[in-house]
């Protein structure tokens, strides 16, 4: 249901639209952005991700500005992409999710297109980076001087040049990459983040959970994102016995 509005968008660019629509049927639905309520506690918000995985780029800075406007504990948890992973994907399949991801991205306004793909060991860089710049508080900057460096400007992640620069956009130093490319724990945190995710009914990314409430899968859901964490930010109800009635 909220892809309807590409159809929409279609059927009205061929002609067949009857009269002039005065606004879409299907539009997507937007965010709110609403004043969060006063809250007891810290939701928690669980992005599930991929270094290769485009929808996940267009995902990424905004589940952020969502985590940062509701108060959100934001966890970036990364799995491998899936041909990684030993599951296949068929040339069919690559072509659409890219024509797919440049539809998307022009709707959102973002840069898409100059793509160098990081399968293999830029990604395996990539991810070991991400594993440190998480504990140095420079995850959400990292993710996303990645993806936006190989879907939108062309940077090679497998050239030392790239991923310097991608790291440099980031803030992390030269040192502090040094340390995180000869360090191998991400694949066990991978591996862990890939198990959780299966436990929550879900495959592929973006994935994100708040809280305990059921996972949603898809770029284009992150108006469920914002229902769930509103809905988390709301204080529990108490329950007021009803009174006893009497004794006879």
């Amino acid at each position: 249901m909220d892809r309807l509005h590409h159809l929409e968008a279609r059927l009205v660019q061929a002609g067949l639209a009857v009269g002039t629509p005065a606004a879409q049927l299907a539009p997507p639905p937007p965010l709110q952005w609403q004043r969060p309520p006063p809250a007891a506690r810290q939701p928690q918000l669980r992005f599930y991700l991929s270094l290769r995985s485009p929808y996940t780029y267009l995902a990424a800075a905004p589940v952020r500005r969502l985590a940062e406007h509701y108060g959100a504990d934001l966890h970036l948890c990364f799995v491998l992409p899936m041909v990684m992973r030993g599951l296949p994907v068929l040339r069919a399949r690559r072509l659409y999710i890219v024509r797919d991801a440049k539809r998307e991205a022009e709707r959102l306004g973002l840069p898409f297109g100059c793509i160098v793909d990081p399968v293999g060991e830029p990604t395996e860089r990539g991810l070991a980076l991400l594993h440190h710049a998480i504990g140095l508080g420079r995850g959400p900057a990292l993710a996303e001087s990645f993806l936006q460096g190989v879907f939108a400007d062309g940077v090679d992640a497998g050239s030392t040049g790239g991923l310097l620069n991608i790291t440099r956009r980031a803030g992390l130093t030269p040192a502090q990459v040094e340390a995180a490319q000869a360090d191998i724990a991400w694949r066990a945190v991978a591996e862990g983040h890939r198990t959780a995710l299966l436990d929550a009914g879900l495959w592929g990314v973006p994935s994100f959970r708040v809280d305990d409430r059921p996972a949603v899968w898809g770029q284009d859901r992150l108006w469920v994102v914002e229902d769930d964490l509103l809905a988390a930010l709301q204080p529990a109800r108490s329950i007021t016995p009803a009174p006893m009635e009497p004794p006879p």
